[in-house]
């Protein structure tokens, strides 16, 4: 999946000329242009109106099937800015854990992140948090 403005740098220059930049931005984050990506096979739009904008099916074989994921949205990332971890971020973690250097199993690196990050996560003030709900209608499935 891609959003194709994670694609656009913009230079401190650009400040100069706000409505070009604009006008640039628009035009990629525009459902048509995202529909024309998707008929080419360029990449999955992020958003599922900008598939169902388009006007015939993507050029590339099994394209079609490959882009089929409904359910998908777009969410801010880990909000690692307002939280106060004690401890090994996940990714250090984690790391450490591939690594051979933690000395145990990936269930205890993992339940241990878990429980660090949820006690981070209950000092936090819940209206900062409201972003990072997860839609309506939308559900977290555990794995097994």
């Amino acid at each position: 999946f891609v959003q194709p403005t994670q694609l656009l740098v913009i230079g401190k220059k650009a400040s100069e000329h706000l409505e070009k930049v604009m006008a640039v931005y628009k035009f990629f984050y525009d459902d048509k242009n995202a529909a024309q990506m998707y008929e080419d096979g360029l990449y999955v739009p992020i958003r599922n109106e900008a598939v169902k904008a388009a006007t015939k099916k993507p050029a590339l074989k099994n394209f079609a099937e490959f882009a089929n994921v409904p359910e998908k949205f777009v969410m801010l990332p880990m909000p690692d800015t307002l939280i106060q971890i004690e401890g090994l971020a996940y990714r250090d973690a984690i790391v450490k854990y591939l690594s051979g250097q933690s000395g145990e199993d990936a269930k205890a690196v993992l339940d241990d992140a878990d429980k660090r990050y949820n006690a981070a996560l209950s000092k936090v003030d819940k209206s900062k948090l409201e972003v990072y709900k997860l839609p309506s209608g939308m559900a977290v499935e555990k794995g097994k």
